[in-house]
């Protein structure tokens, strides 16, 4: 379990797959703390990507740019004879962790997986693909990525003030909202648009012309937006617990409910809503 405070995310990502995002962005947080979800439905890749002729694994020439460049693996080293390799992928406002699982015999389009969340991580994680082994990797590469805002990547929205025990009141989030202010992070930068921008980025710098996709949970959000603006390059998707862009991105229960605005984004004004009574007004005059 770990917590994060997002800037924004229960905001509408799109008003539906294939159309231009409404943006808001509202500027509220919220607290999401909830376990990965385990990989099920990923041999479901199997018929799919085995049909699909795309561009095969990835390319070992150096790549383009200068913006990938080697890297530790973070988390605990998995036993295994395939070759992992692990960079960081280096941008003006973001620094992401990327791990490539190489396949045994690689004759269709890498997979790319994308991780639930927001703040959800899969490059530490990367022994679910490897003990046991997916069956995916018999003929895919597998891509890994912590998308910006969590696990190894940075800026980091991780909130340790919330994890060592449930929190009691605001102060702990007053706490690492401020501990982020003071280290200047912009909590507005994590957003759908950019994770899904990244992983464009990331694909070209890695000379692929295409892959395919599986998404877990708030990564199928970051599936449905890469279809939309780089659909060209996508040789197929799989949406694993799927969040649709006009569900709130926390809570629980059918509906995924926000909490309400006010009490993150004025929380020492806890019964204010300013953009409720603002929108009041504006309906009286």
């Amino acid at each position: 379990m770990h917590t994060i405070l997002h800037e924004g995310c229960d905001s509408q990502d799109a008003a539906a797959v294939g159309a231009v995002p409404e943006g808001g962005g509202g500027g509220y947080r919220c607290r999401v703390r909830r376990p990965m979800h385990a990989l099920t439905g990923v041999l479901c890749l199997i018929g799919l990507v085995a049909a699909c002729a795309g561009s095969s694994g990835i390319s070992d020439r150096p790549v383009v740019g200068g913006l990938l460049v080697d890297a530790d693996c973070p988390g605990e080293e998995v036993p295994t004879d395939l070759t992992v390799i692990c960079y960081r992928l280096e941008m003006a406002d973001a620094s992401l962790s990327v791990v490539v699982i190489r396949a045994t015999d690689p004759t269709g389009a890498p997979v790319l997986h994308l991780h639930g969340g927001p703040g959800g991580r899969a490059v530490a994680e990367r022994f679910r693909w490897l003990a046991p082994r997916s069956e995916v990797l018999g003929g895919h590469d597998v891509i890994l990525v912590d998308q910006r805002g969590g696990g190894d990547s940075t800026p980091s929205l991780d909130c340790h003030e919330l994890d060592a025990a449930p929190a009691v009141g605001l102060d702990a989030y007053r706490s690492c909202r401020q501990r982020l202010d003071d280290a200047g992070v912009d909590r507005g930068q994590v957003t759908v648009e950019a994770i899904a921008a990244d992983m464009v980025s990331l694909r070209r710098v890695l000379g692929l012309e295409s892959w395919h996709l599986h998404g877990v949970s708030f990564g199928t959000r970051i599936a449905l937006e890469l279809i939309r603006i780089d659909e060209g390059a996508v040789e197929s998707a799989v949406l694993d617990s799927p969040m649709p862009p006009e569900v709130g991105a926390s809570g629980s229960g059918a509906g995924v409910l926000a909490p309400p605005r006010h009490l993150v984004r004025n929380p020492d004004r806890p019964g204010v809503d300013p953009d409720r009574r603002r929108r009041c007004r504006v309906r009286r005059t």
